[in-house]
């Protein structure tokens, strides 16, 4: 993939990569498709299924690749209860109209696990 500014141009693309992927970046948010990604998703793709990854790498091979916006920041996993709460609490932690609130409510929590710890210890 060879940068442009934040246009970046993609070559292949995989829908769950193994961790020694060739690449650090991700294909996540928003698509804007073009017709024959459509098209090919009608074909199937990884499992026998519709796999929006696998159309538009077949897109991106035919062409030769296919242009990305290539975006700076974390990614979290939404597709995980534990990803879902990461990301709330990481949205909710850097916004300055809720970040008083949240830590707050994290150093209460934190000092209930202490109590409830020491609770156990003494009890034991």
């Amino acid at each position: 993939m060879d940068d442009i500014g934040s246009i970046a141009q993609l070559g292949d693309m995989a829908g769950k990569p193994k961790f020694d992927s060739p690449s650090n970046l991700v294909v996540m948010w928003r698509y804007v498709l073009m017709p024959r990604v459509i098209a090919n998703l009608n074909k199937g793709g990884a499992g026998g299924g519709i796999q929006l990854t696998d159309a538009t790498a077949e897109e991106a091979l035919t062409r030769g690749q296919m242009p990305g916006f290539r975006l700076r920041g974390q990614s979290k996993d939404c597709g995980s209860k534990s990803g879902v709460l990461q990301a709330t609490v990481a949205f909710g932690l850097s916004r300055s109209d809720q970040r008083d609130a949240f830590s707050r409510y994290f150093n209460h929590l934190a000092a209930m696990q202490k109590v409830a710890h020491w609770d156990r210890l003494l009890r034991s």
